[in-house]
C-alpha cells in the first residue's frame, strides 16, 4: 500500500500555507505572487519543521528581507503543527491499515516496522506507527539516505561495470492491470474446443494482479477472421492518484484465416519489463502446415503356442533325490557352468544385429507460428521517438564534453601563465638574461589579456596552440633550472658507483681470498667497462664546468643516470658471483684387520688382542706350552 501524493513536503507546504497567510495579514505581503520570496519562505517552512521534531517549545521563524525589503517573524509550536497537519495524518494513518490488509497480517504479526525519510522524524507520526503496529518505529537506517542508498545499490546491480554481492529484489507492480477488447459473433464456434482460451469467452481480463512482481510476460489466446484492438487499462480507476486509468490501446493486424479454416488461432505476449512498463511486446499467428513424418508400422502379434502337457509326478514308491544345501548347489552351478563359458562368448560375438523396426510415411498437420505486426497508440513514446531522444541525448553529452575538455585546456593556461610569471621572478631569475625575462613576460601578459577577451569563447585547439607555445619557450627555460639542481646528484651517483667496482678491482687484483674464485676474463670486462664510465664522467664534469647559468645545456643528467645503471648491469653479476662451496672429503672404506694396514699402529693392536684367545685355545688343545688342559665333561651317576 501506498499513497504518491503524501510524504514529508506536504507537511512543509501546510506550514508555508499558513506563513503566506500570515504574512499577508501581517506584513501585507503577497508572498505567492514572488518566486524568490516563495522558495525563501518555503525552505525556512522546512527548517521550522525539524526544529519542532525535537522540541516541544514555541520556535521562532524568522526571514530578513523576504519582499520588499520587509523582514518576517513569526513562531510555532508542536501543538499547533499538527492541528494544521491532522488531515495528512489520517491520510497517513488510512495508508498503514490498507498496507496491513494487504499483507494479510496482524499488527502482532509484524516483526519490525523501519522509518524511512526524513518526514518519519515528526512525533506525531511515530504515534500513529505504534498506535496502528503496536510497536515503536525502528530507525536502524539513516532515514535521509537510506531511498538513495537503495537507488545506488540497484543501478549497480544493474551496471556491468560494478561486481557487488548477488541479492534476490523482486519488484512489484503498485496496480493492477486488464485487458479489454470487442465481443464477437464468431468465438461460438470454438468455445467447446479444449485448447481455446478462456479469454475468447469474455470481454475483459486482469492479467497482472496487484504487486505481481516484474519483469513478468503472459501469453494469451485469441480465435479470430479479421483485425482487432485490445485495449488496456488500470483495473481499479479509484486507487489511482491519476485521473486518466487508460495505458494504451493495441491493434493486430493482418489476421487472415487460411482455408479451411473459419478463424486464426491468435496469440498474444503481454509483458510487464524490468522498468514497470505494460506493453504488447508479441503477436503471431498458428498456421497450419502439412509435415511428412515416418511412422512406425505395428506388426502382427504371432499366435502363442498350444500349452505343452505337464510332467508326470514321480511314483510315491519311487525314491526322491534329496535336496542339497545351498553351498552345494552353488558350487555345482559354477562348476557346469564354466566349460560351457567360452561357448556363452562365442554365441554373442555371432549375435546379429538387431532389426530396425518398419516405418511408413504419413502426412501429419503442425502448428506454426507467423508474426503479425502490432499497432501501438499509447502515452508512451514510440521506438522511433526513443530512437530519436537518445540520439539528442549523445549529441548533448558530446557537446557537453567537448566544452568541458575546452575550459579545462582554458585553466591550464592560465594556470601556466601564473606559474611561469611567479617563477620568472624567482627561482629562473638566475637562469635567464634580463632581455628573456622581458620578452617572456610581455608574451605571458599579452596571453592573460586574450583569455578574458578573445580567447573566452575559442575553440580548445586554439588555446591549445597558445598553450604549446608558451612551454616551448617556458621549458627551455626550466629545463636549464632542473639541469643545474639535478647535475649534482647525477655526478655523485656514478661517482660513487666507479668508486664501489674500483675497489673490487684493486682487491682482486691484491689477490684477496674473497674474489679468487672469479674468472680472469670476466674481470677484464669488468674493468674495460668502467673505463669507459669514468671516461663519460670526466668528460661530462669537464663540459659542464664551461656552462653558464643562462646557456642552454648541451649534455644532460640524465646520461649519467643511464650510465650508472649500464655499469651495475654489467659488473653486478660479476662482481656479486658467489663463492663455490668446497668438495665434501671422500668416506673412509672400513679395514678387515691389522695386517692390511702395517703403517697404522692403532688398528694392528686390538686384532692382535682379540687373536691371542684363540693361539691360548689351540695352544691348549695340541698340549702345547701357553694353553691350559681341556677337561671334557663327565657323566657321574
Amino acid at each position: 500500500a501506498c499513497d504518491p501524493n503524501l510524504g514529508g513536503r506536504d507537511f512543509d507546504m501546510c506550514i508555508f500555507q499558513h506563513m503566506a497567510k500570515e504574512s499577508e495579514e501581517k506584513y501585507k505581503l503577497k508572498v505567492m505572487t514572488n518566486v524568490k520570496a516563495r522558495v525563501r519562505l518555503l525552505k525556512a517552512c522546512e527548517r521550522l519543521k525539524k526544529v519542532m521534531s525535537t522540541n516541544a517549545i514555541k520556535i521562532p521563524l524568522n526571514v530578513e528581507c523576504l519582499m520588499e525589503d520587509t523582514d518576517v517573524s513569526s513562531s510555532m509550536d508542536r501543538e499547533f503543527f499538527e492541528s494544521l497537519s491532522s488531515p495528512l495524518i489520517a491520510k497517513m494513518k488510512e495508508t498503514m491499515q490498507k498496507a496491513l490488509v494487504s499483507a494479510n497480517l496482524k499488527p502482532e504479526e509484524v516483526y519490525s516496522v523501519e522509518l524511512v525519510g526524513g518526514g518519519t522524524r515528526i512525533p506525531a507520526l511515530k504515534k500513529v506507527v505504534k498506535e496502528i503496529f503496536g510497536k515503536e518505529g525502528s530507525t536502524t537506517l539513516n532515514a535521509d539516505e537510506a531511498v538513495a542508498r537503495g537507488c545506488a545499490f540497484q543501478a549497480a546491480i544493474c551496471s556491468p561495470a560494478f561486481k557487488v554481492r548477488e541479492f534476490s529484489i523482486a519488484d512489484a507492480c503498485p496496480y493492477s492491470i486488464s485487458l479489454h477488447w470487442k465481443a464477437t459473433e464468431e468465438l461460438m464456434d470454438v468455445v467447446n474446443e479444449e485448447d481455446a482460451s478462456e479469454l475468447t469467452k469474455g470481454t475483459t481480463t486482469e492479467v497482472f494482479k496487484q504487486l505481481a512482481n516484474f519483469p513478468a510476460s503472459k501469453q494469451l489466446k485469441f480465435y479470430r477472421k479479421a483485425d482487432f484492438t485490445i485495449s488496456a487499462n488500470y483495473s481499479h480507476p479509484e486507487g489511482l492518484h491519476i485521473s486518466n486509468p487508460a495505458i494504451g490501446s493495441f491493434r493486430i493486424t493482418n489476421v487472415v484465416p487460411q482455408p479451411p479454416d473459419n478463424l486464426c488461432q491468435v496469440r498474444i505476449k503481454a509483458r510487464v519489463n524490468s522498468n514497470g512498463i505494460f506493453t504488447i511486446s508479441n503477436a503471431v499467428i498458428m498456421e497450419r502446415h502439412e509435415k511428412e513424418v515416418e511412422v512406425p508400422i505395428e506388426e502382427p502379434k504371432a499366435e502363442t503356442p498350444a500349452e505343452t502337457p505337464a510332467e508326470p509326478a514321480p511314483a510315491a514308491d519311487q525314491p526322491q533325490e534329496a535336496p542339497k544345501p545351498a553351498g552345494e548347489q552353488t558350487e555345482t552351478m559354477a562348476t557346469d557352468a564354466s566349460p560351457a563359458a567360452p561357448e556363452a562368448g562365442a554365441e554373442q560375438q555371432e549375435k546379429p544385429e538387431p532389426v530396425k523396426p518398419k516405418t511408413k510415411k504419413e502426412i501429419k498437420i503442425v502448428l506454426r507460428p507467423r508474426d503479425i505486426p502490432v499497432e501501438v497508440s499509447s502515452s508512451q513514446l514510440s521506438h522511433d521517438q526513443l530512437l530519436e531522444f537518445t540520439d539528442f541525448q549523445a549529441k548533448l553529452n558530446q557537446s557537453d564534453k567537448i566544452e568541458r575538455e575546452r575550459q579545462d585546456m582554458k585553466n591550464s593556461l592560465e594556470e601556466y601563465v601564473y606559474h611561469m610569471r611567479e617563477k620568472l621572478e624567482t627561482c629562473l631569475s638566475r637562469h635567464t638574461t634580463e632581455a628573456e625575462r622581458e620578452a617572456f613576460g610581455k608574451i605571458l601578459t599579452e596571453t592573460e589579456d586574450w583569455i578574458y577577451d578573445e580567447g573566452e569563447d575559442a575553440k580548445k585547439s586554439v588555446v591549445s596552440k597558445r598553450l604549446e607555445g608558451l612551454k616551448q619557450t617556458g621549458g627551455r627555460f626550466m629545463l636549464r633550472f632542473t639541469e643545474t639542481e639535478e647535475r649534482t646528484g647525477a655526478i655523485n651517483a656514478l661517482t660513487n658507483a666507479c668508486e664501489a667496482i674500483q675497489k673490487i678491482l684493486d682487491s682482486y687484483a691484491a689477490g684477496e681470498e674473497i674474489f679468487d674464485h672469479l674468472a680472469k676474463e670476466d674481470m677484464a670486462k669488468v674493468e674495460k667497462v668502467l673505463k669507459e664510465k669514468q671516461q663519460k664522467l670526466a668528460s661530462f664534469i669537464d663540459t659542464v664546468s664551461k656552462f653558464k647559468p643562462t646557456a642552454d645545456p648541451t649534455v644532460f643528467s640524465a646520461d649519467l643516470y643511464t650510465a650508472k645503471r649500464d655499469l651495475e648491469t654489467v659488473c653486478h653479476p660479476i662482481i656479486t658471483r658467489p663463492k663455490p662451496a668446497p668438495a665434501p672429503p671422500a668416506p673412509a672404506t672400513p679395514e678387515k684387520n691389522g695386517t692390511d694396514n702395517p703403517a697404522s699402529g692403532e688398528s694392528a693392536a686390538p686384532d692382535a688382542k682379540s687373536d691371542s684367545p684363540k693361539k691360548a685355545a689351540t695352544n691348549a688343545a695340541n698340549g702345547e706350552p701357553g694353553g691350559k688342559p681341556v677337561v671334557e665333561d663327565m657323566d657321574v651317576d
